[in-house]
Formats: C-alpha cells, sequence, structure tokens
C-alpha cells in the first residue's frame, strides 16, 4: 500500500509521468503518450514550456504567496489588468481564484452577496443546466448536470432548477434542427417564473468548464 490516494479502482496500476513536452507526457518505462485532456484542461499551452518555467521560479524564489484580505502584489496587479482587457464589459473588476470548482463557488457566493447588498434577501435560487459540467466541489457540482458525477452525493447537493442545455449537435428540444427554435430561452423563462423571479439570481464564472458535451 502506498500512501498517495490514487484516484481509480483499487488495483489500478499508475504509469508515472517524469517529463513533458508540449503535448506529449513520457512515462518511467520511456513510453510517450498524448496529453488528450491537458492536464485537467489546465495545460492548454503545453508541457515544458521554458519561458513559463522561468517565470514560475523567477516568482516563488521573489515571493510565494500573500494573502488577498491584506496585501496585493505586482504580479496580482499585472495579471488582472490584461484579463480586463478581454472582459466584454466597462470598468471590469476580477476576483482571481485558483480553479473551475472555486470560480464557480464564487460567482454564485458573489452573486448571492450583491442581492443582499441590494435587500433582496429572497433571491436565493440559481438555474442551472443540464447536461453541463461546472466543477467537482459540492457547491459547484449542484450546479452541475453531470449525473455520474452527482449520484454519490445527491444527499449533500442543494436542490437546484435545471433546464436543457443549449446543444446544437444533440439537442432534444422540439422543433430544433438546422436553426435554434428558442425553446431553451422559453425554458429558461418559463423555470423563472415557476421558481419565482423573485427568488432567482444570476450567477456568471468566468473560468469553469460549462460543456454539456463534458
Amino acid at each position: 500500500m502506498h500512501p498517495v490516494f490514487y484516484r481509480q479502482r483499487p488495483g489500478w496500476t499508475f504509469s508515472r509521468a517524469v517529463r513533458g513536452e508540449g503535448a506529449f507526457v513520457w512515462d518511467d518505462a520511456g513510453q510517450r503518450l498524448i496529453d488528450a485532456a491537458g492536464g485537467a484542461i489546465v495545460v492548454g499551452v503545453g508541457h515544458g514550456v521554458r519561458e513559463i518555467a522561468d517565470a514560475i521560479g523567477a516568482q516563488a524564489g521573489q515571493l510565494a504567496y500573500v494573502h488577498g484580505t491584506e496585501l496585493t502584489s505586482e504580479p496580482v496587479e499585472q495579471l488582472a489588468a490584461a484579463l480586463a482587457k478581454r472582459v466584454p464589459v466597462d470598468d471590469a473588476r476580477l476576483y482571481l481564484v485558483a480553479g473551475g470548482s472555486e470560480a464557480t463557488e464564487t460567482a454564485i457566493k458573489l452573486a448571492r452577496q450583491y442581492q443582499v447588498a441590494r435587500g433582496k434577501r429572497a433571491r436565493h435560487k440559481v438555474i442551472a443546466r443540464w447536461p453541463s459540467y461546472h466543477g467537482s466541489s459540492l457547491g459547484a457540482l449542484a450546479v452541475s448536470g453531470r449525473p455520474s458525477l452527482r449520484a454519490d452525493f445527491d444527499p449533500l447537493l442543494p436542490a437546484t432548477p435545471f433546464i436543457p442545455a443549449p446543444y446544437p449537435y444533440r439537442c432534444r428540444l422540439p422543433g430544433c434542427g438546422a436553426r435554434c427554435s428558442l425553446d431553451c430561452a422559453r425554458a429558461l423563462e418559463a423555470k423563472i417564473r415557476e421558481e419565482g423571479a423573485s427568488c432567482v439570481r444570476r450567477a456568471t464564472a468566468t473560468v469553469s468548464s460549462s460543456s454539456p458535451t463534458r
């Protein structure tokens, strides 16, 4: 038994990755593997990029981490300024987090805090799409339409209203074909009315995986 809690069934043997270059990963037996998942959808630029490795090393040698409630740093300010230019809203403000699940939960919490600040405490519901994937933490899983991932945790998940996801390749909504029937928009309107418009809030996560094909 090894102290690592492997994310596979008992008896599964993992190859040990030793290096990567571009889209390829080599294991300790010398076998070259295609990293078709990009890590966990987080290594889009590829492995072994020297510019990135040098930047990580330089930053680690200067400053590892500062808590955002007390301090800011030049890398945070630079990243936010660069990303803000790509956001399609004026005067964008970015709340930087570590990954997709945290981004989803942060978006939900920010939406809730916004409604509380407006005095709309009754607005607590988030309408999600089925199928969809927004992360594996409990909060992100609650708004994800993935039966295989939700099954074991359903008793722990907050009740979430769902509507069909726009899915032009295999849409199951009536009337959809070469052109969208807009039934997905009508489903959203109907769900808002069903749940009560005074109870529904909007949450937008800019860093999350939401494709219905995942």
